[in-house]
């Protein structure tokens, strides 16, 4: 799929048991594959890849 068609959204770390993300950075789910990662908020660099 192209990248400028996937759909992010901000995951709420607590009801997912994550730790809490460091300053600067949150938790999204990719709506295509459900995966979670934590990015960079400035950047969008993806830092960690979370397993359900």
């Amino acid at each position: 799929m192209d990248r400028d068609n996937r759909r992010y959204r901000e995951v709420d770390y607590r009801a997912h048991r994550l730790k809490e993300p460091p300053r600067g950075y949150h938790y999204v789910r990719d709506d295509n594959t459900g995966e979670i990662v934590l990015a960079a908020i400035a950047t969008g660099l993806i830092t960690a890849l979370v397993f359900n």
